[in-house]
């Protein structure tokens, strides 16, 4: 007797939340920017790293929002730079100072404008 009333009730959720979803889609249907560069063993140089990507598809994007993270996961407690990348530029130099060597990072970009893609993401290590 339980089972059918869990489904009803996952059924009316399911129907409530449906026009939720479609409109979040709507905000995040921008394409997915395609990351160049760096790629495993980034070498660091005095001037720092220099990431690459580029858009995909028809880009709307006002801006591009590049996230640069310590470790494997683009998760908050590991940001370590957020820039506002205008979107007439496709790469973004990153001072030496922000890495250690030996040290595994993750990078992340979106477009974002009328309409905001979800993140492309990349991880590197910087060579030791």
């Amino acid at each position: 007797m339980k089972a059918p009333r869990i489904a009803a009730l996952l059924a009316a959720c399911l129907f409530f939340a449906a026009p939720s979803f479609a409109s979040m889609r709507k905000l995040s249907d921008a394409p997915v920017p395609r990351l160049i560069q760096p790629t495993d063993r980034a070498q660091l140089t005095a001037e720092g790293i220099r990431f690459r990507w580029s858009a995909e598809g028809n880009s709307s994007a006002e801006y591009y929002d590049f996230r640069l993270y310590e470790g494997v996961q683009a998760v908050e407690s590991g940001l370590i730079l957020k820039e506002r990348v205008p979107r007439d530029r496709s790469e973004w130099i990153v001072p030496a100072d922000k890495f250690k060597p030996g040290q595994t990072y993750a990078w992340t970009v979106r477009q974002v404008g009328t309409r905001r893609s979800k993140p492309g993401y990349s991880i590197f290590k910087v060579a030791s």
